[in-house]
């Protein structure tokens, strides 16, 4: 019982020093029906510090058909969908200086009527310049969100065209040049993660050593009575 109540106490410490897991760009719906009108809220959490979202650009593949987007708390948007695009961009931006973040973001979509799993991928802009793109596998780093259509199942990526990859290079080129251009903006975000690794790397270090003393001793206790 001495053994079970020490460990607990190292395992709590542990978890709440290293502290919680980075958030990621997700959807409020995961899935839906097919060839069905939906409302969808993009949630794009702030993870540099001391920065806010200074503009974000959602694109939303070829399949789905975008009606309309909504901002708020002084936000905007703007709908670029040009008919030989593989996807349509929603830009949402700040109407004025000095407007507070925002974190989400709503538009409306009817989805495709093939069944599958829709990656929607996110340009996030920061305040200092810093350029985030939630373009990835669910495993990796910067997972891009999925919609699940239907049953689901895995969806082929659409051809990239010229238009397309020159149109979403332009908005985010433009996007870091209006909030500020920040030559150590990239290495700000991976700075940030360190100390966490720090701890982590610190506690297992020491934490291992002081678990297995702790249980020997524990047992060498419970034995002696």
């Amino acid at each position: 019982m001495k053994v079970i109540r020490f460990v607990g106490l190292v395992l709590a410490l542990v978890v709440g020093l290293a502290g919680p897991a980075l958030a990621h760009a997700e959807l409020d719906k995961k899935a839906g029906e097919r060839d069905a009108n939906v409302s969808l809220t993009l949630h794009v959490p702030v993870e540099v510090e001391g920065s806010q979202n200074a503009k974000v650009i959602v694109e939303i593949p070829r399949p789905f058909v975008l009606h309309s987007c909504s901002a708020t708390n002084g936000w905007t948007c703007v709908v670029a969908d040009e008919p030989d695009s593989t996807h349509a961009l929603v830009t949402y931006e700040p109407a004025a200086p000095g407007a507070p973040g925002l974190e989400d973001f709503t538009f409306d979509v009817k989805t495709p009527e093939e069944d599958g799993d829709y990656r929607i991928e996110v340009n996030q802009i920061y305040s200092d310049g810093t350029v985030v793109q939630w373009a990835g596998d669910p495993d990796s780093e910067n997972p891009a969100p999925v919609f699940t259509v239907g049953a689901g199942g895995a969806v082929a990526p659409p051809p990239t065209l010229a238009t397309d990859t020159t149109t979403t290079s332009l908005e985010v080129a433009e996007a870091t040049e209006d909030v500020g251009s920040n030559d150590d903006a990239s290495e700000q975000k991976g700075s940030n993660m360190v100390p966490f690794y720090v701890v982590l790397a610190l506690l297992l270090a020491v934490v291992i050593p002081v678990l297995i003393d702790g249980i020997k001793g524990a047992g060498g206790q419970d034995r002696a009575n």
